[in-house]
């Protein structure tokens, strides 16, 4: 037997009782006592909704709120589960007498210092932090994780600072918004350089404001007016003329005014 499998509060005695007697279990209720059970402490079995269990009660009470969880397991052979059904019921804490006894007990024993160092390498130790990294590296969630995560996570309002470091991990793994769409190839951008915006968009499957700013990046003219082709490039290789004004008369001097001009007629 273990250390930590030893009763600290003990002794524990087994209930008076008779077979068919029916006893108030701490946990299911009214039960009817059907049976002993084969544990290293025998102890009384009922019976009610649910099928068979241990009775709670008893000194079986109080061994579960003042020893550890691994000795009640020994003593009364039960489950994990079962013991954590109990506790919950009767309120214990996670940490109780028995289990900081035993917890007292190892950290004075052999492997005292190496536990005291183990917990000395907190989140904030650099070499705690890369064992995390790599043994989270690489790992794939699963669907329903990843939607707990989504719905944990949905709403809530990230600090600056953690918007700029997601930012910059994000830029430095060449991750693109889910919004601006995937990037061009460079199909795409000859598309641009050599048919209209609207056909490009169809054949792309992006908007027409896509088209449009992928031109701009590319610094091509937006091509709202301007149509495509070899007789638009040599328009836009030409000079632009100068607007005459309005009235103009071959020959003359648009700085000469003639007579009754520039009087207002009013």
């Amino acid at each position: 037997m273990r250390r930590a499998q030893r009763l600290q509060f003990g002794p524990y005695k087994q209930p008076r009782y008779r077979l068919g007697q029916k006893v108030d279990c701490e946990r299911r209720g009214e039960l009817t006592i059907v049976g002993t059970s084969s544990g290293r402490i025998p102890w009384p079995v009922g019976f009610g909704p649910g099928g068979n269990s241990l009775v709670l009660y008893g000194d079986l009470v109080r061994a579960v709120r003042q020893e550890a969880s691994v000795a009640i397991r020994f003593w009364w052979r039960v489950d994990k589960v079962t013991i954590w059904k109990w506790r919950k019921v009767l309120k214990v804490p996670m940490s109780n007498p028995g289990t900081r006894e035993i917890r007292r007990a190892v950290m004075l024993g052999k492997k005292g210092p190496k536990i005291r160092a183990a917990a000395a390498l907190t989140l904030d130790s650099p070499v705690r932090r890369e064992k995390i990294r790599a043994k989270a590296l690489g790992r794939k969630h699963s669907a329903k994780a990843k939607a707990k995560m989504r719905a944990r996570m949905l709403g809530m309002k990230l600090s600056d600072a953690t918007r700029r470091k997601m930012s910059e991990v994000a830029k430095r793994l060449g991750r693109r918004p889910p919004k601006i769409g995937p990037p061009w190839s460079t199909a795409e951008d000859e598309l641009c350089r050599t048919q209209p915006p609207a056909e490009v968009s169809v054949r792309t499957g992006r908007t027409m404001k896509a088209v449009y700013k992928r031109r701009a990046d590319l610094g091509l003219v937006r091509g709202r007016t301007i149509r495509h082709g070899p007789a638009a490039d040599n328009r836009a290789s030409s000079p632009v003329p100068t607007p005459s004004p309005r009235n103009a008369v071959p020959g003359r001097d648009p700085a000469v005014k003639g007579p009754g001009e520039g009087t207002d007629k009013r």
